[in-house]
């Protein structure tokens, strides 16, 4: 028995109304399932870090929640080794390369040669911010739109900056001297 090129893809659009309802259901119970085991997962991070500190400061910035706060944590360990909020960056990745050769001047890009689970971590808590309706991020990059607004990504990249810097203030101890 041969059998047709059609019969061979699960999805085509020969598929029979029956067949696309099970595949929809089936989506359905996968979203659900795995949308039950990150609340667990939050769960479970806010009852073991209940009493860490660096844990309720990370959460008190806007987009980040405990799963976020965890990831840093657990990828980046101790955030008061870190001087300058500059420094944090580079350890993530962050910070800003030129790309150039020769003549041409080119432009800046992302170096990504931090960690790259610490830069995601920080890329999305910055995607969740400037969704929210009111924060001091959310204010900033608008303005940056208004200013410009064609490269939204450009903007986004610009706003990682100042969530660093909010994010290392609350770690600096105000006695040691700056250098």
């Amino acid at each position: 028995m041969t059998r047709s090129p059609d019969s061979l893809i699960p999805f085509g659009p020969g598929q029979p109304a029956s067949e696309k309802r099970d595949d929809k259901a089936f989506n359905r119970r996968q979203e659900g399932e795995a949308n039950r085991h990150r609340d667990q997962l939050d769960q479970r991070a806010q009852d073991l870090l209940a009493y860490n500190l660096d844990f309720q400061r990370l959460k008190t910035l806007p987009g980040v929640g405990a799963i976020t706060a965890l990831t840093i944590l657990a990828e980046a360990g101790d955030l008061r080794r870190f001087r300058h909020h500059r420094q944090f960056l580079k350890y993530c990745g962050l910070d800003l390369a030129k790309s150039q050769s020769g003549q041409n001047k080119g432009h800046e890009v992302l170096s990504k040669r931090g960690n790259k689970r610490l830069r995601l971590a920080f890329w999305m808590a910055g995607l969740v911010t400037i969704h929210q309706r009111e924060n001091v991020f959310r204010d900033k990059y608008e303005r940056y739109l208004r200013a410009t607004p064609f490269d939204a990504d450009r903007k986004r990249r610009a706003l990682l900056p100042a969530l660093f810097r909010t994010t290392n203030s609350q770690w600096i101890d105000p006695s040691r001297s700056s250098r």
